[in-house]
């Protein structure tokens, strides 16, 4: 089973393994608090579609450039698929650093995990 939580809520042993899927280590968490099994920064999304084109009102035209991100690298889809094999045998927990549960790009590489992977 793969799960999508907030980095910043409190870690459970149901979690599974936690992966952090931010380019950069989220602010005001220290590493300990985080409880993270494996920092997966080369999934996050790059700095410039990050910065320049995360627009909520647009959510399906950035969706589908971050989906371009991570199928265009053999590195990335050899990742997706170590967490596929995993969830279908454990719980995998994606970690996000925004404070949104619905606009935010762990829910991505879940979707594309399920839709290319499993």
């Amino acid at each position: 089973m793969i799960r999508v939580k907030n980095v910043y809520s409190k870690a459970l042993h149901e979690d599974g393994k936690r992966y952090l899927v931010e380019l950069f280590w989220p602010e005001g968490i220290h590493t300990r608090d985080a409880a993270v099994s494996e920092w997966l920064a080369s999934l996050g999304p790059s700095y410039d579609l990050q910065r320049f084109e995360f627009d909520k009102g647009d959510w399906h035209n950035y969706r589908l450039k971050y989906e371009g991100e991570l199928m265009a690298t053999v590195e990335k889809k050899n990742i997706l698929q170590r967490i596929a094999r995993e969830g279908r045998k454990d719980t995998v927990t994606l970690l996000y650093g925004n404070r949104d549960p619905k606009f935010n790009h762990a829910v991505i590489i879940k979707e594309v995990i399920e839709q290319n992977f499993l």
